[in-house]
């Protein structure tokens, strides 16, 4: 609840994630026109879709 009240985001964010370097570009993307958000977001999915395929692939 405080975090609703008291804190952004980012703070969150930086609460739960350790890698600091991820950090600094998710808030780099956040600056992008939502059109560069969309073209991210799909890259980000599709490497981690490749990811998850090349994992099932191996067991």
């Amino acid at each position: 609840m405080y975090y609703l009240m008291n804190s952004s985001t980012a703070d969150l964010a930086a609460e739960n994630l350790n890698d600091k370097p991820l950090i600094n570009q998710f808030n780099r993307i956040s600056e992008l026109s939502e059109d560069n958000k969309t073209v991210v977001s799909k890259l980000k999915n599709a490497f981690l879709f490749q990811q998850e395929m090349k994992q099932k692939l191996v067991q």
